[in-house]
């Protein structure tokens, strides 16, 4: 019986899921077509997120946005930084 309930919680879950997700509805997107951000939609920030009211970024990153890293080319470079 509770195997029973469980398969049908599950279905009813997973039902609801799939019906819920036809129904969003898209509000923004970048398609990052061209040679150069669009400033429009994006700017740079540098530091913590702090000067923006959002320390670490909201989640603790340590992260520079910076526009020389701009190419037009998605290049992901890490490295590690002791910052003061």
């Amino acid at each position: 019986m509770i195997k029973k309930t469980l398969m049908l919680l599950g279905f009813l879950v997973l039902t609801v899921a799939i019906v819920d997700a036809q129904n969003w509805t898209l509000v923004w997107a970048d398609e990052f077509e061209g040679d150069a951000l669009d400033t429009e939609r994006w700017s740079y920030m540098i530091g913590d997120g702090t000067e923006y009211g959002i320390p670490g970024w909201g989640n603790n990153e340590l992260q520079y946005y910076r526009e020389e890293n701009v190419t037009g080319t998605l290049h992901l470079h890490l490295s590690r930084h002791l910052l003061t």
